[in-house]
């Protein structure tokens, strides 16, 4: 996962169990009670992770030019070897 917000970094790496609507995920709290709730439209969607497969990178890849927007899925490989965002997406 992409980390913004100064950060600009490939931190954290997971296996995607299924992406789906914000009403239909199974969510620790109602969407509504998010602090960005406003922000949640009919376009976005929730990511949910295999459990137990959620790794912080010890070495994380730092931003060059090109950063993820929106769903991208890249290579354990690719991972593996990248120097830099540029790399990976």
């Amino acid at each position: 996962m992409y980390v913004t917000g100064g950060v600009r970094e490939v931190k954290y790496v997971a296996r995607v169990a299924d992406v789906v609507d914000p009403g239909d995920a199974e969510l620790m709290r109602e969407p509504t009670e998010y602090k960005d709730s406003a922000k949640i439209d009919d376009g976005k969607k929730v990511i949910t992770f295999e459990p137990g497969s959620l790794y912080e990178l010890e070495d994380p890849i730092p931003y060059e030019s090109k950063y993820a927007q929106g769903l991208r899925y890249t290579t354990l490989e690719k991972l593996r070897t990248a120097e830099t965002t540029d790399d990976v997406l």
